[in-house]
């Protein structure tokens, strides 16, 4: 999935997943390379549906709108 640009700057994001095979993904995160701005989700329940993780991620990323 594509991330859109960073809401407040205009900047590349960068997502990241932290956890493994073994035990699942633990969290997931979406930081802006210039700002810094980031994003911020905690599994629980999906810890090895890693497809529908990212996809939730990189979606709730994309629904935020731009400051005016």
């Amino acid at each position: 999935m594509e991330l859109k640009p960073c809401p407040f700057c205009g900047g590349e994001p960068e997502y990241t997943e932290i956890g493994n095979l073994f035990v699942g993904i633990s969290e997931t995160r979406i930081k802006c390379k210039e700002c810094r701005t980031v994003q911020i989700h905690k599994w629980r329940k999906l810890k090895l549906n890693f497809a529908k993780i990212e996809e939730l991620t990189v979606t709730a990323w994309n629904r935020r709108k731009e400051l005016e």
